[in-house]
């Protein structure tokens, strides 16, 4: 829209002609009265106020704007809009297509007008991205629904949702722990298809909770439609007509249906997970509780994109047309400060500009965010379809603006013509800070590595013989010495054998002395043999025999959990059955994720910066000085230290193990394994360090952070360096 030239021609010679097929309502807002246009041919509204309303009632195409301005103030006095005013207004309607002059009627204006509506529809049909498919109007299936379905959205119904959303609540925290469990495996590829399934089948219900509760108020559905992203099927429904209840808490109320039927039915979801002992009723129920709840609630909520929670935001604004507005804000500020194009500054007749400013800035970051997020979706999920789909969006969204621009710039406009050389002024600036941004400021990143306390050395105290577990004298936490009695064992078969043992070495030495006396040295010899042979089978039995009494070899503590756990149990040669460590030697572990493996080998005999997160005050994230001494050479996805385990409040995501049966406590493996390997490094620190501190208040199993620098890159180079490795782990993945 070219803005009005003042220099030029006199505005209020003017003559503006409204649409005819325009419509205009009343409304009430607290104490004030405003009129609501309504464009039934291109389903949009926009609010106005009793002044605009009184100056538009006279543009009939034969009254020029200073005279519908005099009779506007022979009415309404002092409130009524000053010429100004009512020139910006004026310019208002012609760019939102609700009004226009002689000139913009001609017929070079109109085909102009035509062509850019078609190239924009065409914009449309060929974004890979986003296509919008309207099918029809759903009018007739909405009347034959809506007898059967009205009462959910009544007094009743509402009551009736409260309780159940109560009650979903509250099975969500009172299985918490079980829920946060079956989270782990719903993003896995072998649950896309029935997410996909659970996610079209509540958007139905979404789009037909709007269409019902509009048509509650006497509104209607004029078009329902199928939008693809990332060729995703998402239905959609328009139900603008809404802007038309008087009432802006009915309005509220159709933007909110949608979330209002999903909360619903995730609640239902709830009970039903938390009611039921089948795997399967369970993983899809915790399918719809993700897909009705969380992204409901991420999305739609979002007032920044053109979903529920923007018709409720700008409703409860009292601005139907938030983020158009928003838009004009910005391409003025654009055409000011970058082109040096004079104008006004728009002004909308709903007023509050600070409001539509700042929702503008705020509406163009996400949307610059989603762009970027869709093309790099696309290209990570479709291969080299993607990569196509992704550049074709960059030429649509990108270079197709650009080329306008860049055309502006060189053949210009002579209504609003840019100022080129305060254009290149700026781009010069800005492109010279870039460069030394990007070439001469560093890029210092620090990582943080899970860290905790643990044993230096850990001595396993295993069985010598196989038996029953029959008593345990120790506890977990317990201090023991040499010798101190662990745990006995009970192994029927050795002491039966040791006891057989005892009686044929009494009979051999009876035997050897008969056959002495005798004087039968052939024979005495031969059974002083056996005698020897029996002696040491005897000494071999009384040795198992004594190692059934379980012992501990060194000083330490008892650092099994699970010690109880044994009672009873039957125990193999070889099995581990208490876990001892040295209260006075100590070392700490950092756990390193894949991708900083190479920059934490890289920091190998380093200093590095040690937080240990204790109870008292001189502990407290005290910053210690710390070595790097090695890193182990291989990952592990085995949950090691569980105090770092997501269950026991550590950083590190784990899920349950696959095939628990064979890697189970038999086993000597965990049920529990991490999302990803990691890797373990070993973490030293002086003794100077730990003067003031104190070894012993390094408790085993306190958590903390190990802290080090991995790039001095600049801010450029380390952008390239992440583009690199994000190819590189994508064509990884293929």
């Amino acid at each position: 829209m070219h803005e009005v030239d003042h220099s030029s021609f006199e505005v209020g010679a003017v003559l503006l002609t409204l649409r005819r097929e325009l419509s205009f309502r009343q409304q009430s807002f607290g104490d004030s009265t405003c009129y609501v246009i309504e464009d039934a041919s291109r389903s949009k509204f926009f609010r106005i106020g009793l002044a605009e309303y009184t100056f538009l009632s006279m543009l009939d195409g034969r009254t020029t704007i200073a005279v519908a301005v005099a009779e506007s103030a022979s009415r309404l006095g002092d409130t009524a809009l000053t010429e100004n005013q009512a020139a910006a207004l004026g310019s208002w309607l012609i760019e939102n297509s609700l009004a226009s002059t002689q000139q913009s009627q001609s017929q070079t204006r109109m085909l102009e007008s035509q062509g850019k509506l078609a190239a924009t529809r065409r914009r449309q049909w060929l974004n890979p991205i986003m296509l919008k498919i309207p099918l029809g109007n759903p009018r007739r299936m909405i009347e034959q629904v809506h007898p059967f379905a009205s009462w959910c959205f009544s007094s009743f119904g509402f009551a009736i949702w409260l309780m159940v959303v109560i009650v979903g609540a509250y099975q969500v925290a009172a299985h918490w722990t079980t829920l946060t469990t079956s989270s782990t495996n719903v993003l896995s590829p072998d649950n896309w298809l029935y997410l996909g399934i659970t996610w079209s089948l509540l958007k139905l219900i979404h789009e037909g909770a709007h269409a019902l509760v509009c048509r509650r108020y006497n509104g209607e559905t004029r078009e329902a439609g199928i939008l693809f992203l990332l060729f995703i099927p998402l239905p959609y429904v328009d139900v603008t007509s809404s802007w038309r209840f008087g009432s802006k808490y009915q309005r509220v109320f159709v933007a909110a249906a949608g979330m209002y039927a999903e909360v619903f039915i995730a609640a239902l979801a709830a009970i039903a997970f938390a009611y039921t002992d089948s795997a399967l009723i369970q993983h899809h129920s915790f399918n719809v509780m993700l897909t009705a709840g969380l992204t409901t609630l991420l999305f739609n909520v979002n007032p920044l994109m053109k979903f529920d929670g923007y018709f409720i935001l700008s409703d409860l604004l009292e601005i139907p047309n938030l983020a158009t507005h928003g838009q004009q804000d910005l391409m003025y500020l654009l055409r000011r400060w970058l082109l040096g194009v004079e104008g006004s500054r728009p002004e909308w007749p709903e007023g509050k500009s600070t409001v539509i400013r700042l929702y503008g800035m705020a509406a163009l970051a996400w949307r610059i965010l989603i762009c970027v997020s869709l093309c790099t979706a696309a290209a990570v999920l479709y291969h080299g379809a993607g990569i196509v789909l992704a550049v074709a969006a960059i030429a649509m969204w990108v270079l197709l603006p650009a080329y306008k621009f860049a055309r502006y710039m060189v053949v210009g406009d002579p209504v609003n013509p840019p100022n080129r050389i305060q254009f290149l002024a700026i781009a010069s600036a800005f492109s010279m800070f870039a460069f030394v941004v990007g070439n001469y400021v560093p890029y210092v990143q620090r990582v943080q590595l899970a860290t905790v306390v643990d044993y230096d050395q850990v001595v396993a105290v295993r069985a010598s013989v196989p038996g029953f577990v029959r008593e345990i004298r120790v506890h977990c936490g317990q201090e023991v010495l040499p010798g101190d009695v662990l745990l006995t064992l009970e192994n029927t078969d050795i002491t039966a054998r040791q006891t057989e043992a005892k009686l044929a070495v009494q009979q051999s030495k009876l035997d050897a002395v008969r056959f002495h006396l005798q004087g039968q040295i052939a024979s005495y010899q031969v059974e002083k043999e056996n005698q020897a042979s029996l002696s040491k089978r005897l000494a071999e039995l009384s040795e198992q025999c004594e190692s059934l009494v379980v012992v501990a070899s060194e000083r330490g503590t008892i650092l099994s959990r699970t010690i109880a756990d044994l009672q009873g149990r039957w125990i193999n040669a070889g099995e581990e059955l208490v876990l001892l460590g040295d209260d006075q030697n100590r070392q700490l572990s950092a756990v390193v994720p894949q991708c900083d493996i190479a920059a934490v080998r890289a920091a190998i005999g380093k200093n590095v910066d040690v937080h240990i997160w204790g109870t008292g005050a001189s502990l407290g994230g005290e910053r210690l000085l710390g070595r790097i001494d090695s890193v182990a050479p291989r990952g592990s996805i085995d949950v090691q230290y569980p105090a770092l385990s997501a269950m026991a409040g550590g950083p590190l995501a784990i899920k349950a193990r696959k095939n628990r049966d064979a890697d189970g406590p038999s086993g000597g493996k965990s049920a529990w394994q991490l999302l990803e390997p990691h890797f373990v490094a070993e973490v030293s620190i002086p003794n100077a360090s730990l003067h003031h501190v104190g070894a012993s208040k390094l408790g085993v199993g306190q958590r903390g952070v190990t802290e080090l620098t991995t790039s001095r890159r600049t801010i450029g180079r380390e952008f390239l360096h992440r583009l690199t490795q994000f190819y590189d782990q994508h064509q990884q993945r293929r």
